[in-house]
Parts: structure tokens; C-alpha cells; sequence
């Protein structure tokens, strides 16, 4: 059932089931959609004065989840355009040459081509090239986060390394971390903070007040961290 309630010019919808439970418990999910789960008997309008009540947190766990999201101006990939490697910014250079492959060289990210008048296959490379790199450097900053999985007291989650549309990270329901492979465009501490934001959805799967304090413990600067991601990758 879809029910919304105001709070200030602010209108709250949420999912509403009701089902043989004690509590009630309202959820925000990385979309921002709002889901209340109550108990059977429990009158509609409490639970909308409920929401109401806990509308401030989840206002801004919505804002907290759109700024997670991933932003990134389109390219054209034409020579002299920047491209972000690693928290720094790169020019494109295209030379032509009879072996197709990208290099970062004297503090350029280089594609020798066999087509350099193709912007598309010029995409395919540097994005083929980008892909092979984020899975060699993001499965090395996760495996340098171990000492912190053994502090969280859990065992290493598998790894999957994948486009994703809408977040830089995700801890799943099957129990991966999955990790955006345009995170190759961030410098390493952010890299670092979005697997440690991801590593405390193990033992916490909401941004609940447990899952900011377990942040705080193991990446005191996240806040840090995080802005500098946003701002960075706009």
C-alpha cells in the first residue's frame, strides 16, 4: 500500500506492510524510496504521525543517498579533452599507429590508434583501458582494507567490480560488495571510504545510527573523504 504524509513543503510517500510483527520500522532505500513495515493492527494514521515524527532522518538519508550517486559529465573523446585517472586529470592525446593501446605518458592519458579520426572506437579504448584498470586497483584497495574486515569481525565478502548506474558501491543481499568500476576515476582515500561505507552494510544494513558510529570508528574523516569524492567526480 502507497501512503504519503507532509512534513513542512515537504510530502513523504512510503511503501506501507502490515504483517504479524511487534515494531514498526521505516527504511530508506539507495533510490530514496521510503518502506514501513508495521504491525497488523497498527491504525494507518499513528503510522503516518510515525513517519512524521522520523521525517527529518529520513529527508536526510535521502539527501545522503542522491549524494552517493555517481555524476559524470559525458565525454566526446577528442584530443585535448580531460579525463580523470585516479583523482587527476588527464588530456587526450590520439596518435595513430599500427597497434591499437592506452598509456598514461609525460602526464597524458594516450591512445595510439589505428583509427584516430573514430571517436567511438577511441571510447572503446580508453573505456576497455579504464575497465582493466579499475579491476587491478579497486581489488587492490579492498584487499588493503582486510585489517579493517577483521576489526568489523567479519570475513572478507566477494568482490565484484561492475558498471553501475546509480552508486559508487553496494553491499548486496547475497553478500557481495559490488564496487563501480568509474571509481578509477577517484583518488585512493575515496576509494577506501566507499569500500568502508560498504563494509560496515555487513554488519549494518542501514544507515541507522549503529552504521554511522561504526564508520566513524574505522574511517574517522568519511565525511572528508565523501566530499571530496562529490566534488571531485561532478
Amino acid at each position: 500500500m502507497i501512503r504519503s504524509t507532509s512534513y513542512g513543503s515537504a510530502v513523504i510517500e512510503y511503501t506501507l506492510t502490515q504483517s504479524p510483527r511487534s515494531s514498526l520500522s521505516i527504511s530508506v532505500l539507495p533510490d530514496g524510496a521510503v518502506t514501513v513495515a508495521a504491525p497488523e493492527e497498527a491504525d494507518p494514521a499513528e503510522i503516518d504521525e510515525r513517519v512524521r515524527r522520523r521525517a527529518r532522518w529520513i529527508l536526510r538519508q535521502q539527501r545522503r543517498f542522491a549524494e552517493f550517486r555517481p555524476r559524470t559529465p559525458p565525454r566526446q573523446f577528442i584530443g585535448g579533452e580531460t579525463h580523470r585517472y585516479l583523482g587527476r586529470q588527464y588530456r587526450l592525446k590520439i596518435d595513430t599507429a599500427e597497434k591499437d593501446r592506452v598509456l598514461i605518458r609525460s602526464g597524458r592519458l594516450v591512445v595510439e590508434t589505428r583509427f584516430p579520426d573514430d571517436r567511438d572506437w577511441t571510447r572503446v579504448l580508453v573505456r576497455r583501458w579504464m575497465r582493466q584498470r579499475a579491476r587491478k586497483v579497486l581489488k587492490e584497495r579492498y584487499d588493503e582494507a582486510r585489517p579493517i574486515m577483521a576489526a568489523l569481525g567479519i570475513e572478507p565478502p566477494p568482490l565484484m567490480i561492475c558498471p553501475m548506474k546509480k552508486r559508487w558501491g553496494s553491499h548486496t543481499s547475497s553478500g557481495r560488495v559490488l564496487l563501480n568500476d568509474m571509481l578509477i576515476a577517484a583518488r585512493r582515500d575515496c576509494i577506501d571510504y566507499v569500500i568502508v561505507h560498504e563494509l560496515c552494510h555487513v554488519v549494518e544494513p542501514n544507515h541507522s545510527p549503529r552504521f554511522f558510529r561504526l564508520l566513524n570508528r574505522h574511517m574517522p574523516d568519511w565525511e572528508r573523504r565523501k566530499e571530496l569524492l562529490e566534488k571531485s567526480m561532478i
